[in-house]
């Protein structure tokens, strides 16, 4: 009986994905397809939060000033860096004839975590329509935030998220990342994220972009402001107040370098994974559970168990996992041969929820870029957190008009 509840869990797994796969291809328009000849659009303020990018922030800035926009507004928040992120920050400030302007943060206020607080500093500044809040190693395309914009304007959004392409230098990062974009993309029901009042949401750190009146009548970064997983957060602040929400494929028009090694993707991992459980140990253990379920037994099914079952695992295993695992290195540009080895890029992932979790029960707490912040602290703020979303969620459905 188990071996049959392995088998059947496991195509169950894989089944939910493709469905999933399929409606973001289907739903989820590409970036190169918005045809971006409007007159006039809306002006855009783009927040580059940084702190200790001296490596990498060059290259966003000079993808960004490159930006096929006339109404463009960038603001770089050098959130008390210790290397010269500042400097790099100011030349280019200087070489920009006053669309690029710097703040330099240099305390964190007790009861913010240093993103947040720096996005909400860099809002409370911009003077753009839209707001564009990116990261400072993401590189765009001259079109790209132009082609975001005019879908934006096409569909009426109040919410936009980019799905970028990730940067690799190594065929290990290709496969751990493959597997962690396929959790990321298939893992979520597009066709329920993309209908309007509906409790999926989404959200990049690459590329959040919002209507500002909307960001601002949602409560903001303020909102936020103890949310370790906050980009996310911003896409359930949007969607769960009512606004209008999307996703675009920005594969080619948004890159992103996320981390410099496979180690570095772990630890990358470290702050999100497991508060992205709400701090829970059983939720972090069922996570990695069926990671594990989905990615390895089909293979051991194959050679155990009734023969019935046995074919069943051959299905996923065969069929579903390299589908699906080749379909999401092609298409994020990555060697095939990454997506047929989804059961050892699993591994990076699992890896990264269970460092996450045992290094923030032995802590007590996050540490992160120098900051400590408790356990108990960040519960507590996001049991109210929590709270008041529910009753967003509850005065938007009390609102719908129901039919006669």
């Amino acid at each position: 009986m188990i071996l049959w509840t392995l088998a059947l869990l496991s195509l169950g797994l894989w089944l939910f994905y493709l469905v999933n796969a399929l409606d973001c291809l289907r739903l989820f328009p590409r970036l190169t397809s918005i045809p971006a000849d409007e007159a006039r659009l809306p002006s855009v303020t783009v927040l580059v939060p940084a702190r200790n990018e001296e490596r990498a922030l060059a290259r966003c800035l000079e993808s960004l000033l490159a930006q096929e926009l006339d109404e463009l507004e960038i603001i770089v928040l050098n959130d008390r860096s210790t290397d010269q992120t500042g400097r790099i920050a100011e030349k280019w400030a200087g070489r920009s004839g006053g669309r690029l302007r710097v703040i330099h943060l240099s305390a964190l206020p007790e009861g913010w975590l240093g993103k947040c607080h720096a996005l909400h500093r860099g809002a409370a500044e911009a003077r753009g329509e839209i707001l564009l809040f990116t990261d400072g190693d993401v590189i765009f395309e001259p079109g790209a935030i132009r082609q975001a914009v005019a879908l934006m304007v096409r569909d009426r959004l109040d919410h936009l998220v980019v799905l970028p392409s990730l940067i690799t230098h190594t065929f290990a990062e290709q496969v751990a990342l493959t597997s962690y974009a396929l959790n990321l993309t298939a893992g979520i029901p597009a066709r329920l994220y993309a209908r309007h009042g509906s409790w999926v949401y989404l959200g990049i750190g690459a590329f959040n972009m919002v209507k500002r009146r909307a960001y601002d009548a949602a409560g903001g970064h303020e909102r936020l402001r103890l949310h370790v997983v906050d980009d996310m957060a911003l896409g359930q602040l949007m969607k769960w107040s009512g606004f209008r929400c999307l996703a675009a494929r920005g594969q080619g028009l948004v890159r992103v370098r996320w981390q410099d090694s496979l180690w570095g993707i772990v630890k990358g991992l470290e702050k999100n994974a497991f508060a992205a459980t709400g701090y829970s140990l059983p939720v972090a253990t069922l996570a990695v559970s069926a990671l594990t379920v989905m990615n390895f037994w089909p293979w051991v099914g194959l050679f155990v168990g009734p023969g019935a079952a046995r074919m069943i695992c051959g299905v996923t295993a065969l069929g579903l996992q390299p589908l699906l695992g080749v379909g999401t290195a092609i298409t994020m540009r990555h060697h095939p041969l990454s997506g047929l080895l989804l059961p050892l890029g699993s591994l990076a992932t699992s890896a990264a929820f269970a460092h996450s979790t045992v290094k923030t029960l032995r802590l007590g707490g996050i540490r992160w870029r120098e900051t400590f912040h408790s356990t108990r602290e960040l519960k507590a703020w996001l049991a109210d957190y929590r709270r008041e979303m529910r009753e967003r969620r509850r005065r938007i459905r009390s609102a719908r008009p129901r039919p006669d």
